[in-house]
Protein backbone atom coordinates (compact mmCIF):
# COMPACT_ATOMS: atom_id res chain seq x y z
CA UNK A 1 0.00 0.00 0.00
CA UNK A 2 1.15 3.19 -1.29
CA UNK A 3 1.39 6.20 1.94
CA UNK A 4 -0.50 9.32 1.82
CA UNK A 5 2.73 11.55 1.52
CA UNK A 6 1.69 15.36 0.80
CA UNK A 7 -2.03 16.89 -0.21
CA UNK A 8 -2.93 20.22 -1.79
CA UNK A 9 -5.81 21.89 -1.33
CA UNK A 10 -7.37 24.93 -3.04
CA UNK A 11 -10.40 26.96 -2.74
CA UNK A 12 -12.34 23.97 -0.37
CA UNK A 13 -14.38 24.89 2.37
CA UNK A 14 -12.11 26.37 4.87
CA UNK A 15 -9.09 26.38 2.96
CA UNK A 16 -8.42 28.52 0.33
CA UNK A 17 -5.28 27.82 -0.22
CA UNK A 18 -3.62 24.81 1.86
CA UNK A 19 -0.55 22.35 1.60
CA UNK A 20 0.25 19.53 4.23
CA UNK A 21 3.26 17.12 3.70
CA UNK A 22 5.80 14.48 5.11
CA UNK A 23 2.66 12.47 6.55
CA UNK A 24 3.71 9.98 8.73
CA UNK A 25 2.08 6.10 9.96
CA UNK A 26 0.07 8.07 12.27
CA UNK A 27 -1.00 11.44 11.95
CA UNK A 28 -2.93 13.77 14.97
CA UNK A 29 -4.34 16.86 13.70
CA UNK A 30 -4.73 18.77 16.84
CA UNK A 31 -5.91 22.81 17.45
CA UNK A 32 -8.80 24.93 18.33
CA UNK A 33 -11.93 24.65 16.98
CA UNK A 34 -12.43 26.19 13.20
CA UNK A 35 -8.76 25.81 12.29
CA UNK A 36 -9.34 23.50 9.74
CA UNK A 37 -8.77 19.83 10.87
CA UNK A 38 -11.65 18.64 9.73
CA UNK A 39 -11.55 20.18 6.69
CA UNK A 40 -7.93 18.56 5.83
CA UNK A 41 -9.46 15.31 6.99
CA UNK A 42 -12.65 15.58 4.68
CA UNK A 43 -10.24 16.32 1.75
CA UNK A 44 -7.65 13.36 2.39
CA UNK A 45 -11.71 11.23 2.47
CA UNK A 46 -12.13 13.20 -1.11
CA UNK A 47 -8.81 12.43 -2.54
CA UNK A 48 -8.74 8.82 -1.76
CA UNK A 49 -12.24 7.56 -2.61
CA UNK A 50 -12.11 9.37 -5.59
CA UNK A 51 -15.84 10.23 -6.18
CA UNK A 52 -15.96 6.01 -5.87
CA UNK A 53 -17.72 4.44 -2.40
CA UNK A 54 -15.30 3.67 0.55
CA UNK A 55 -14.85 0.94 2.32
CA UNK A 56 -18.63 0.96 3.65
CA UNK A 57 -19.93 1.33 0.01
CA UNK A 58 -20.95 5.06 1.15
CA UNK A 59 -20.52 7.54 -1.03
CA UNK A 60 -17.92 10.29 0.30
CA UNK A 61 -19.84 13.52 -0.46
CA UNK A 62 -22.95 12.00 1.41
CA UNK A 63 -20.98 10.97 4.05
CA UNK A 64 -19.42 14.41 4.63
CA UNK A 65 -22.68 15.70 3.89
CA UNK A 66 -24.85 13.24 6.46
CA UNK A 67 -21.98 13.78 9.26
CA UNK A 68 -23.02 17.58 9.27
CA UNK A 69 -26.40 16.85 9.61
CA UNK A 70 -27.18 18.61 5.91
CA UNK A 71 -29.79 16.17 4.14
CA UNK A 72 -28.56 14.66 0.17
CA UNK A 73 -31.74 15.45 -1.01
CA UNK A 74 -34.54 18.11 -0.68
CA UNK A 75 -37.42 20.30 -2.00
CA UNK A 76 -37.50 23.46 -0.80
CA UNK A 77 -40.63 25.59 -1.98
CA UNK A 78 -40.44 29.60 -3.00
CA UNK A 79 -42.86 30.41 -0.55
CA UNK A 80 -40.64 28.96 2.26
CA UNK A 81 -37.41 31.29 0.86
CA UNK A 82 -36.61 34.66 0.28
CA UNK A 83 -34.97 33.66 -3.07
CA UNK A 84 -33.72 30.71 -4.41
CA UNK A 85 -30.45 31.59 -4.08
CA UNK A 86 -30.21 31.19 -0.51
CA UNK A 87 -29.86 26.78 -1.70
CA UNK A 88 -27.27 27.72 -3.97
CA UNK A 89 -25.64 29.93 -1.38
CA UNK A 90 -25.78 27.26 1.43
CA UNK A 91 -24.67 24.76 -1.37
CA UNK A 92 -21.95 27.21 -2.63
CA UNK A 93 -20.30 28.29 0.86
CA UNK A 94 -20.64 24.57 2.13
CA UNK A 95 -17.93 23.02 -0.91
CA UNK A 96 -15.89 26.52 -1.75
CA UNK A 97 -13.68 28.68 0.03
CA UNK A 98 -16.16 32.02 -1.55
CA UNK A 99 -17.32 34.78 -0.18
CA UNK A 100 -18.91 35.43 -3.04
CA UNK A 101 -21.93 33.99 -5.25
CA UNK A 102 -22.15 36.12 -7.55
CA UNK A 103 -23.73 34.69 -11.27
CA UNK A 104 -20.84 36.08 -12.92
CA UNK A 105 -18.37 34.44 -10.30
CA UNK A 106 -20.00 31.23 -9.99
CA UNK A 107 -18.62 29.80 -13.30
CA UNK A 108 -15.27 30.65 -12.44
CA UNK A 109 -15.70 28.52 -8.73
CA UNK A 110 -13.17 25.71 -8.38
CA UNK A 111 -11.50 23.90 -5.81
CA UNK A 112 -8.85 20.77 -5.78
CA UNK A 113 -7.67 18.22 -3.97
CA UNK A 114 -4.15 16.91 -5.24
CA UNK A 115 -1.73 14.55 -3.59
CA UNK A 116 1.00 11.92 -4.60
CA UNK A 117 -1.77 9.45 -5.04
CA UNK A 118 -4.72 10.94 -6.67
CA UNK A 119 -6.12 14.26 -8.53
CA UNK A 120 -9.55 15.78 -7.53
CA UNK A 121 -11.61 18.72 -8.80
CA UNK A 122 -14.82 20.41 -8.07
CA UNK A 123 -16.39 22.73 -10.45
CA UNK A 124 -19.56 24.88 -10.16
CA UNK A 125 -21.33 25.58 -13.19
CA UNK A 126 -24.41 28.31 -13.41
CA UNK A 127 -26.28 28.94 -16.47
CA UNK A 128 -25.01 27.30 -19.60
CA UNK A 129 -24.05 23.48 -18.90
CA UNK A 130 -21.77 21.70 -21.03
CA UNK A 131 -23.44 19.08 -23.47
CA UNK A 132 -22.29 16.18 -21.64
CA UNK A 133 -23.25 17.05 -17.97
CA UNK A 134 -26.48 18.09 -19.18
CA UNK A 135 -26.59 14.23 -20.79
CA UNK A 136 -25.99 13.13 -17.57
CA UNK A 137 -28.53 15.84 -15.74
CA UNK A 138 -31.36 14.47 -17.52
CA UNK A 139 -31.00 11.07 -17.52
CA UNK A 140 -30.68 11.29 -13.78
CA UNK A 141 -33.89 13.27 -13.34
CA UNK A 142 -36.25 12.40 -16.10
CA UNK A 143 -34.98 9.21 -17.50
CA UNK A 144 -34.04 10.58 -20.78
CA UNK A 145 -32.75 13.54 -22.68
CA UNK A 146 -33.40 15.99 -25.12
CA UNK A 147 -32.03 19.18 -26.49
CA UNK A 148 -35.73 20.93 -25.66
CA UNK A 149 -36.68 20.30 -22.39
CA UNK A 150 -38.28 23.20 -20.74
CA UNK A 151 -39.91 21.85 -17.73
CA UNK A 152 -36.64 21.42 -15.59
CA UNK A 153 -34.00 23.95 -15.90
CA UNK A 154 -30.78 23.74 -13.91
CA UNK A 155 -29.54 26.50 -11.75
CA UNK A 156 -26.24 24.78 -10.43
CA UNK A 157 -24.24 21.96 -11.12
CA UNK A 158 -21.26 20.94 -9.42
CA UNK A 159 -19.23 18.05 -10.95
CA UNK A 160 -15.95 16.72 -10.75
CA UNK A 161 -13.18 16.80 -13.34
CA UNK A 162 -14.79 14.07 -15.37
CA UNK A 163 -18.26 15.82 -15.39
CA UNK A 164 -19.70 13.16 -12.54
CA UNK A 165 -22.48 14.98 -11.09
CA UNK A 166 -21.83 15.46 -7.58
CA UNK A 167 -24.67 17.88 -5.93
CA UNK A 168 -27.54 19.55 -8.41
CA UNK A 169 -29.35 22.50 -7.18
CA UNK A 170 -32.61 22.26 -9.93
CA UNK A 171 -36.11 24.14 -10.79
CA UNK A 172 -38.64 22.39 -11.50
CA UNK A 173 -40.95 24.51 -12.51
CA UNK A 174 -44.50 22.75 -12.73
CA UNK A 175 -44.29 22.44 -8.74
CA UNK A 176 -42.47 26.09 -8.22
CA UNK A 177 -39.90 24.30 -6.01
CA UNK A 178 -36.01 23.95 -5.58
CA UNK A 179 -34.75 20.47 -5.50
CA UNK A 180 -31.67 19.73 -4.60
CA UNK A 181 -29.68 16.47 -4.41
CA UNK A 182 -26.28 15.11 -4.22
CA UNK A 183 -25.76 12.16 -6.53
CA UNK A 184 -23.14 11.00 -9.48
CA UNK A 185 -23.87 9.21 -12.94
CA UNK A 186 -21.41 6.45 -11.02
CA UNK A 187 -25.01 5.32 -10.15
CA UNK A 188 -25.84 3.94 -13.70
CA UNK A 189 -23.06 2.03 -13.58
CA UNK A 190 -23.38 -1.92 -12.97
CA UNK A 191 -20.36 -2.17 -10.28
CA UNK A 192 -18.97 0.70 -8.54
CA UNK A 193 -14.75 0.26 -7.18
CA UNK A 194 -14.65 0.46 -3.47
CA UNK A 195 -11.68 2.08 -2.34
CA UNK A 196 -9.62 1.07 0.62
CA UNK A 197 -10.68 4.35 2.56
CA UNK A 198 -12.58 4.69 6.07
CA UNK A 199 -13.77 7.52 8.03
CA UNK A 200 -15.18 6.76 11.37
CA UNK A 201 -17.41 9.26 13.44
CA UNK A 202 -20.29 9.50 15.62
CA UNK A 203 -22.06 9.03 12.06
CA UNK A 204 -21.61 5.82 11.60
CA UNK A 205 -24.24 5.26 14.55
CA UNK A 206 -26.70 6.81 12.42
CA UNK A 207 -26.18 4.25 9.23
CA UNK A 208 -28.30 1.83 8.70
CA UNK A 209 -30.70 -0.27 6.35
CA UNK A 210 -33.95 -0.32 6.15
CA UNK A 211 -34.93 -3.25 8.46
CA UNK A 212 -31.13 -3.20 10.89
CA UNK A 213 -29.43 -1.24 13.17
CA UNK A 214 -26.75 1.19 12.64
CA UNK A 215 -24.23 -1.14 14.42
CA UNK A 216 -25.69 -4.14 11.96
CA UNK A 217 -24.82 -2.72 9.01
CA UNK A 218 -21.28 -1.06 9.89
CA UNK A 219 -19.55 -4.78 11.18
CA UNK A 220 -22.07 -6.56 8.37
CA UNK A 221 -20.48 -4.11 5.63
CA UNK A 222 -17.18 -3.78 7.23
CA UNK A 223 -16.55 -7.64 8.31
CA UNK A 224 -16.00 -8.97 4.90
CA UNK A 225 -12.65 -7.05 4.73
CA UNK A 226 -11.37 -7.25 8.15
CA UNK A 227 -9.43 -10.27 9.99
CA UNK A 228 -11.21 -10.86 13.16
CA UNK A 229 -9.90 -12.42 16.03
CA UNK A 230 -13.26 -13.63 17.53
CA UNK A 231 -11.37 -14.58 21.07
CA UNK A 232 -9.80 -11.25 21.21
CA UNK A 233 -12.81 -9.68 20.55
CA UNK A 234 -14.73 -11.67 23.18
CA UNK A 235 -12.08 -10.72 25.64
CA UNK A 236 -12.12 -6.98 24.75
CA UNK A 237 -15.70 -6.85 25.56
CA UNK A 238 -15.65 -8.80 28.45
CA UNK A 239 -13.35 -6.49 29.97
CA UNK A 240 -15.23 -3.43 28.87
CA UNK A 241 -18.92 -5.49 30.07
CA UNK A 242 -17.48 -6.61 33.25
CA UNK A 243 -18.84 -10.70 32.00
CA UNK A 244 -17.94 -13.18 29.93
CA UNK A 245 -18.84 -13.00 26.48
CA UNK A 246 -18.99 -16.71 24.83
CA UNK A 247 -19.27 -15.83 21.33
CA UNK A 248 -20.71 -12.92 18.43
CA UNK A 249 -23.70 -14.11 16.81
CA UNK A 250 -25.22 -12.27 13.69
CA UNK A 251 -28.94 -12.37 13.42
CA UNK A 252 -31.35 -11.11 10.72
CA UNK A 253 -31.68 -7.18 12.29
CA UNK A 254 -28.59 -7.02 14.73
CA UNK A 255 -25.47 -8.40 16.31
CA UNK A 256 -25.88 -10.25 19.53
CA UNK A 257 -23.17 -11.29 22.24
CA UNK A 258 -23.89 -14.49 23.62
CA UNK A 259 -22.87 -14.33 27.20
CA UNK A 260 -21.94 -17.08 30.18
CA UNK A 261 -25.16 -18.26 31.88
CA UNK A 262 -26.53 -18.17 27.63
CA UNK A 263 -28.36 -14.71 27.67
CA UNK A 264 -28.44 -12.80 24.79
CA UNK A 265 -27.35 -8.76 24.28
CA UNK A 266 -27.99 -6.87 21.49
CA UNK A 267 -25.11 -4.83 20.34
CA UNK A 268 -27.28 -1.72 19.49
CA UNK A 269 -28.01 -1.99 22.91
CA UNK A 270 -24.82 -1.04 24.27
CA UNK A 271 -23.54 2.10 25.45
CA UNK A 272 -22.42 4.76 23.37
CA UNK A 273 -18.67 4.07 24.12
CA UNK A 274 -18.72 0.63 23.84
CA UNK A 275 -20.65 0.96 20.64
CA UNK A 276 -18.19 3.42 19.12
CA UNK A 277 -15.30 1.28 20.73
CA UNK A 278 -16.59 -1.70 18.60
CA UNK A 279 -16.73 0.41 15.46
CA UNK A 280 -12.65 1.23 15.94
CA UNK A 281 -12.21 -2.55 16.99
CA UNK A 282 -13.23 -3.36 13.45
CA UNK A 283 -11.87 -0.79 11.12
CA UNK A 284 -8.73 -1.08 13.06
CA UNK A 285 -8.78 -4.85 12.35
CA UNK A 286 -8.46 -3.43 8.82
CA UNK A 287 -5.16 -4.23 6.22
CA UNK A 288 -4.00 -1.91 3.13
CA UNK A 289 -6.19 1.11 4.80
CA UNK A 290 -6.43 4.47 4.91
CA UNK A 291 -8.69 5.05 8.60
CA UNK A 292 -9.85 8.06 9.28
CA UNK A 293 -10.88 8.85 12.59
CA UNK A 294 -12.91 11.83 13.94
CA UNK A 295 -12.54 12.95 17.39
CA UNK A 296 -12.03 8.88 18.40
CA UNK A 297 -11.83 9.92 22.13
CA UNK A 298 -15.40 11.01 22.61
CA UNK A 299 -17.63 8.49 25.15
CA UNK A 300 -14.98 6.58 26.10
CA UNK A 301 -13.77 6.23 29.59
CA UNK A 302 -9.73 6.25 29.83
CA UNK A 303 -9.44 2.90 30.56
CA UNK A 304 -11.24 1.86 26.84
CA UNK A 305 -9.44 5.01 25.61
CA UNK A 306 -6.12 3.43 26.21
CA UNK A 307 -7.03 -0.05 24.87
CA UNK A 308 -8.10 1.85 21.44
CA UNK A 309 -5.09 3.41 21.48
CA UNK A 310 -3.15 0.29 21.72
CA UNK A 311 -5.25 -0.95 18.77
CA UNK A 312 -3.92 2.44 16.70
CA UNK A 313 -0.59 1.83 17.33
CA UNK A 314 -0.73 -1.99 16.15
CA UNK A 315 -3.47 -1.17 13.05
CA UNK A 316 -0.39 2.05 11.98
CA UNK A 317 2.35 -0.72 10.87
CA UNK A 318 -0.87 -2.29 8.06
CA UNK A 319 -2.26 0.62 7.88
CA UNK A 320 -1.87 4.79 6.95
CA UNK A 321 -4.02 6.21 9.81
CA UNK A 322 -5.20 9.74 10.54
CA UNK A 323 -6.69 11.54 13.38
CA UNK A 324 -8.22 14.95 14.67
CA UNK A 325 -8.48 15.40 18.53
CA UNK A 326 -8.99 17.97 21.01
CA UNK A 327 -8.31 15.75 24.51
CA UNK A 328 -4.95 16.53 26.01
CA UNK A 329 -4.32 12.88 27.59
CA UNK A 330 -5.47 11.22 24.21
CA UNK A 331 -2.55 12.70 22.99
CA UNK A 332 -0.37 12.15 25.66
CA UNK A 333 -0.85 8.66 26.06
CA UNK A 334 -0.69 7.51 21.89
CA UNK A 335 2.38 10.02 22.07
CA UNK A 336 4.38 8.18 24.85
CA UNK A 337 3.20 4.58 23.43
CA UNK A 338 4.35 5.80 19.82
CA UNK A 339 7.67 7.00 21.19
CA UNK A 340 8.42 3.58 23.07
CA UNK A 341 7.18 1.44 20.35
CA UNK A 342 9.24 3.35 17.56
CA UNK A 343 6.40 4.07 15.63
CA UNK A 344 6.36 6.92 12.75
CA UNK A 345 3.57 9.61 14.07
CA UNK A 346 3.16 12.74 13.42
CA UNK A 347 1.44 15.68 15.13
CA UNK A 348 -0.24 18.47 13.13
CA UNK A 349 -0.98 21.34 15.36
CA UNK A 350 -3.46 23.83 13.78
CA UNK A 351 -2.51 26.95 15.26
CA UNK A 352 -4.77 29.43 13.56
CA UNK A 353 -6.27 30.01 10.11
CA UNK A 354 -6.61 33.41 8.64
CA UNK A 355 -7.78 34.45 5.12
CA UNK A 356 -7.84 30.45 4.50
CA UNK A 357 -4.90 29.62 4.92
CA UNK A 358 -3.62 27.07 7.72
CA UNK A 359 -0.89 28.09 10.03
CA UNK A 360 0.36 24.49 10.94
CA UNK A 361 2.83 23.59 12.92
CA UNK A 362 4.67 19.69 12.25
CA UNK A 363 6.23 17.53 14.94
CA UNK A 364 8.09 14.60 15.18
CA UNK A 365 6.92 11.98 18.14
CA UNK A 366 9.64 13.07 20.04
CA UNK A 367 9.38 16.36 19.43
CA UNK A 368 5.87 16.56 20.19
CA UNK A 369 6.67 14.88 23.98
CA UNK A 370 9.10 17.98 24.14
CA UNK A 371 6.85 20.28 23.09
CA UNK A 372 3.65 18.75 25.37
CA UNK A 373 3.40 21.97 27.78
CA UNK A 374 2.86 24.13 24.66
CA UNK A 375 0.81 21.95 22.88
CA UNK A 376 -1.24 21.42 25.76
CA UNK A 377 -1.99 24.95 26.34
CA UNK A 378 -3.54 25.21 22.66
CA UNK A 379 -5.89 22.21 23.52
CA UNK A 380 -6.72 23.69 26.67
Amino acid sequence: MEKLKWIKIENFRAFKKAEISDFGDINVFIGKNNTGKSTLLESIYLNLAQNNKDLLGIYPFRAIFSRRGISGIGRVRYSEIDDSEDVITSIVYYLFHSINIDKEELNKLMSSINSNLNEFELNAYFGEFPEDILKIFFREYVGYYSGDRDDIQPQIIISDGNNDILFSVVEKLPRNEIIYRIHSKSFLRFHIKRQNVLMVDEYIMRLRTLHSSPMFSFIKRIERYSKIDKEHLSKFLSDQLNTEIVDIIPKIFDIFLLLKDNKQMPVSLLGDGTKMALSYYYALSLEDTYVLLEEPENHLHPKLMDKIIDLIINSSQKNQIFITTHNLEFLQKILEKSYEKNINLKVFAFENLVDGIPNIEVYECDEANAALNKIGVDLR
